[in-house]
């Protein structure tokens, strides 16, 4: 876990259409809100007149990160935002996120649903709608620090539980076993 010292939203899709750079930038020129501030991340060639058109949406951008800079970046975000528009199987984004405590605001598509269920510190809006993820970022931007830790919080005890090898091992065991026993 990382400890959160703020409140701004981190993104790590860089400027990629199918990582739903579009709906963000979309969604937040819709909010309009100064308050909200998003770091975003593999920016690797980004020039100075778009550096400024970005942040006066509030993106921050940042060229790829390395391990031990991504720490320092996770510290000033309380929730990750995952806007693809394109089927993910398994996000690493969101693991990383939830295994640091961060809440999660992303697409409902893919396997992305499916990883997240339960975790009442994810809030999933449907792939492509602006206005969706504009009242998403707002809802979560108006959540105090103590709230967005307990869910953050939630969040990992559920994944962790819900990913324990011992519990993947035996469900996986008695998948076999069924179709041994069913096909005999």
């Amino acid at each position: 876990p990382v400890e959160m010292n703020g409140d701004d939203f981190g993104y790590f899709g860089g400027p990629s259409y199918l990582k739903g750079f579009h709906v963000l930038c979309r969604a937040l020129n819709l909010l309009g809100d100064p308050s909200v501030v998003v770091h975003a991340v593999n920016f690797s060639r980004i020039d100075e007149k778009m550096s400024g058109l970005l942040r006066r949406l509030g993106i921050l951008p940042y060229r790829r990160l390395r391990h031990s800079e991504m720490d320092t970046l996770y510290e000033k975000v309380g929730a990750i935002l995952v806007p693809s528009v394109v089927t993910e199987t398994f996000s690493y984004v969101i693991v990383e996120a939830i295994l640091r405590g961060r809440l999660i605001i992303a697409s409902r598509i893919g396997g992305i649903p499916e990883l997240v269920e339960g975790c009442k510190g994810v809030f999933l809006f449907d792939a492509g709608n602006t206005a969706q993820l504009a009242e998403k970022i707002t809802y979560v931007n108006g959540l105090g620090r103590e709230e967005k830790l307990n869910l953050g919080t939630h969040n990992k005890e559920i994944f962790t539980n819900k990913f324990k090898n011992q519990m993947i091992l035996k469900d996986f065991s008695n998948l076999c076993s069924n179709i041994w026993h069913n096909n005999l």
